[in-house]
């Protein structure tokens, strides 16, 4: 983030098989990644690296959503 200093918005790429993972371990990622991108509102987007696998569950995957809202509102 020292590098970008504002100039550029940062993408994250979590992986997307932590969708797999229970409530605990999503959440783990999602603040280590907002906390990656220096927090707050603005300046970076989240993502899964390869989109949405098949087989993940539609509540896993809202979990995760509303953890990166959560977390980055701070």
């Amino acid at each position: 983030m020292k590098v970008a200093r504002g100039r550029v918005t940062l993408q994250g790429n979590a992986d997307p098989g932590i969708l797999y993972g229970t409530k605990e371990a999503i959440k783990n990622v999602v603040e280590e990644m907002v906390v990656g991108f220096g927090g707050g509102k603005q300046g970076w987007i989240a993502n899964l690296g390869h989109g949405i696998t098949p087989l993940v569950q539609p509540e896993d995957l809202r979990f995760f959503l509303e953890e990166i809202h959560r977390i980055g509102g701070r």
